[in-house]
């Protein structure tokens, strides 16, 4: 992770949680200003990447220019001073010290596993 986030130019780093069942899927793929981490079900064809990007964007920023523009049905969550939003029943978003963060798969994700994946960021 240190590797893909040195060359990608900021500080990304790999989520502490992983909903049960799930593993990580290497290799970290990243290029300039994004690395992108993948998981995989242990028992079936479900996964979800995380992506992490370096923008300038705040949350209200994201919800215009993304989660509004993309015609997206959310649900806002707050969460140790971060803005979540849940989006397409279990994808979520998310910006926070000019990092913009996306959890996106056929996961099957609750809610909560989402929380508690941008939580361990």
């Amino acid at each position: 992770m240190r590797v893909a986030a040195a060359r990608a130019g900021f500080n990304a780093s790999m989520p502490n949680y992983h909903p049960s069942g799930f593993a990580f899927s290497g290799p970290i793929d990243y290029s300039p200003g994004q690395v992108t981490i993948s998981f995989r079900s242990n028992t079936d064809d479900r996964a979800y990447k995380v992506s992490q990007k370096a923008s300038n964007w705040n949350s209200d920023a994201l919800l215009s220019n993304y989660v509004v523009a993309e015609n997206k049905q959310y649900q806002t969550y707050m969460d140790r001073g971060r803005t979540l939003f849940i989006y397409d029943g279990s994808n979520a978003t998310w910006v926070d010290n000019g990092v913009w963060y996306q959890i996106e798969g056929d996961s099957r994700m609750t809610t909560d596993q989402l929380v508690r994946i941008a939580a361990s960021i």
